[in-house]
């Protein structure tokens, strides 16, 4: 998968994510890193967590929320993620899958 980001290795989302189970949302940026295949959980400035993309198992959207989805994994809890835009949720849900599916996700503009 990273060579097709050799140009773009990372792709970093700001998002909200639920620390608990109904627990308050709190800001994080999540950093898709193409270069080591990992995801990595960003809190003010500190890398919290690394999760390898073998580790995902799967990605739902939120039918009742436009900005919400959850990403599962082998050995971590889920992440309820609440993206900023609809259009930033619908952009992570095809990177997820992407990556779900072993396939290199389109280049970005950005």
């Amino acid at each position: 998968m990273s060579a097709a980001y050799k140009e773009l290795p990372r792709i970093h989302y700001g998002v909200e994510i639920a620390e608990k189970a109904k627990s308050a949302l709190e800001r994080r940026v999540l950093m898709f890193d193409f270069e080591r295949n990992a995801l990595t959980n960003i809190k003010r400035g500190s890398l919290k967590k690394a999760i390898p993309f073998e580790d995902f198992t799967g990605v739902q959207v939120d039918e009742h929320d436009p900005r919400k989805l959850t990403v599962t994994f082998h050995k971590n809890r889920p992440y309820k993620i609440q993206a900023q835009t609809p259009d930033d949720r619908n952009n992570l849900w095809n990177l997820i899958r992407d990556i779900i599916h072993k396939r290199p996700p389109p280049p970005s503009d950005v």
